[in-house]
């Protein structure tokens, strides 16, 4: 049977994106019939070395979590020793910079994986490049983005995968040089199927925001106003739903929305399990979202708004828009800030993309 072995940073369940991705897609692996297995080779969110199993959707998965506060040498050895324990037949590492370095600079990571992979076959699914491919960035910052640049061009060069695949158009473009097909992203929200509706009334309008606020605060002052011309027209009251983690923007952006549309506007909900976040998206009436059009399909926390059905605002202008996504499955569902103003966006039926991308990855390793 058919073994894949994932690699990403950290395990932590709902604390890092890409791992949360990682358990949910090799969980999916297995239910199509394979055996997958994750190291986290780079654990922020333990100070040992962790044996476990992690569940999702009632399937378990074999993990292996080597600490952060490790030496690597330590964590290079536990991990061949997982690897040939379980022999896969691929493995495919889950890269993100920051998620093997605290500066998003793991300039030995290329050694270091290819002392534990040995000459097994290799896929990397970049979920993030370097630092400045879209927008503009301080000297600091595209400083870092030209030294990341170096750095996955040398993960290529120095471990050369047989399959190479990133989430968006943007990234394939910006990876031209090498074969790379885009792999959809898909929600960390699985749809709940036992929804508790939540209270609401007829004359609200019901906005979610889900996880981190953007520093482009000019870009959520339009937002902003797209949704009050709406709201004005309608002659309906809003109610922003604040999920998940907001980050370092957030308190700026909660006192722009205070602003705007009065003090009791906003429901602070912060981090609450995953079946309640999946219960206020299907409630809601429109997902806020920190991302622009060229790179909302990297962006997990907008899928996820996207797959429980609710038309979502983007951060950017019709012109800016790009047909360069490859997915476009979510296209009539995406709101720019300058898109006509005249009735309620209508909601879709509820459409997880899992299932669908699990079996597109397995056809990308040809397997």
């Amino acid at each position: 049977m058919l073994k894949i072995l994932f690699i990403c940073g950290s395990l932590e369940p709902g604390k890092d994106g890409v791992g949360d991705y990682t358990r949910r897609l090799a969980a999916e692996i297995i239910r199509q019939g394979r055996q997958s297995f994750i190291i986290a080779i780079n654990d922020k969110f333990t100070n040992q070395t962790l044996f476990e199993y992690q569940d999702d959707q009632d399937t378990q998965l074999r993990v292996l979590r080597l600490s952060s506060h490790t030496a690597w040498g330590k964590r290079i050895k536990e991990a061949k020793k997982f690897i040939r324990s379980v022999n896969p037949n691929w493995i495919s590492l889950q890269f993100v910079p920051f998620s093997f370095h605290k500066k998003g600079l793991p300039f030995m990571l290329a050694n270091q994986l290819k002392e534990m992979i040995e000459t097994r076959e290799l896929h990397i699914m970049f979920h993030e490049l370097w630092i400045g491919i879209n927008g503009k960035v301080s000297l600091k910052q595209r400083t870092v983005g030209m030294l990341q640049k170096i750095l996955v061009k040398t993960l290529i060069a120095q471990l050369t995968p047989k399959v190479i695949t990133t989430s968006i158009a943007a990234y394939q473009e910006a990876l031209k040089g090498h074969v790379t097909q885009v792999l959809p992203l898909f929600g960390n929200i699985p749809v709940s199927k036992d929804v508790v509706s939540k209270n609401r009334t007829r004359d609200v309008f019901n906005v979610i925001h889900f996880g981190s606020f953007t520093s482009a605060i000019t870009d959520l002052n339009s937002q902003l106003a797209w949704i009050q011309t709406l709201a004005s027209k309608q002659q309906m009251d809003v109610i922003f739903h604040i999920l998940g983690n907001g980050g370092i923007r957030e308190r700026q952006a909660l006192i722009l929305i205070e602003d705007v549309f009065g003090k009791n506007s906003i429901d602070h909900l912060g981090q609450v399990p995953a079946e309640e976040v999946s219960a206020w998206m299907q409630t809601a009436d429109l997902g806020l979202s920190k991302a622009d059009y060229a790179m909302y399909g990297k962006s997990a926390s907008t899928i996820a708004m996207l797959e429980h059905g609710l038309p979502v605002l983007l951060r950017d202008k019709t012109s800016e828009k790009r047909n360069r996504d490859n997915t476009n499955v979510f296209d009539d569902q995406l709101i720019l800030i300058d898109s006509r103003i005249s009735a309620l966006p209508q909601k879709k039926k509820p459409k997880e993309l899992l299932s669908i991308v699990a079996k597109l990855f397995l056809t990308n390793l040809n397997v």
